[in-house]
């Protein structure tokens, strides 16, 4: 039986995925959870503060998926799995993808949870990116430096993918799912052996 903190996390979850985090207040929370207003502000405080650790959980799940010890094949596998979670994270949360602007400018703590995430995700992508090379599956021809701006892209293009606001820059990826414009970039990096563990990869 979830407890009375998890019963809030999930409720304020499904309300911000039903009506955007805007029009949800504590209130809305509290009745929809069969639960005090005074019992919501004990566990979170503020609004803001149940969105980051909602956050958190999120982030949680998704590092846990994250895997350094692997190379070839494996490693080739793992990105594409990265990729595909990605996908996961902005339909369980479409309420924070759509309005990550806002809700990014609205409190530290989010901003503070949210930096730290994309901060540990851009170094796993570099580290995935450099095994992948040494294994030949990425070009040789790629910098460390090029690495990293890569890195950069991959992490925003999860981040943003979904803002409602986000200015149309490639035309050619307005059909393509989160996990697939991922894949796109990734496969201009990598050599025939590479595109074709890819390909091998994507099929499981």
């Amino acid at each position: 039986m979830a407890t009375t903190k998890e019963r809030i996390c999930e409720t304020a979850l499904r309300l911000f995925n039903e009506k955007g985090y805007d029009a949800v207040s504590l209130r809305d929370i509290a009745a929809a959870a069969q639960t005090s207003v005074g019992n919501v502000t004990y566990h979170f405080g503020k609004k803001e503060d149940l969105l980051a650790v909602l956050l958190r959980d999120l982030h949680k799940d998704f590092k846990s998926k994250l895997e350094s010890g692997l190379k070839g094949d494996d490693l080739m596998k793992h990105m594409v799995s990265t990729f595909r979670a990605a996908k996961r994270s902005e339909e369980e949360y479409p309420f924070y993808f759509r309005n990550l602007n806002q809700i990014y400018a609205s409190s530290q703590a989010v901003r503070e949870e949210n930096d730290a995430f994309e901060a540990d995700l851009q170094a796993h992508y570099v580290t995935c990116l450099k095994k992948l090379q040494k294994g030949e599956l990425v070009r040789d021809n790629i910098s460390s430096d090029t690495f990293e701006a890569i890195a950069f892209m991959m992490v925003h293009m999860e981040s943003t993918w979904l803002i409602e606001s986000a200015p149309d820059a490639n035309p050619s990826m307005d059909n393509m799912t989160i996990d697939e414009a991922l894949t796109v970039l990734f496969a201009q990096l990598l050599t025939k052996k590479g595109r074709k563990a890819l390909a091998s990869a994507e099929k499981r």
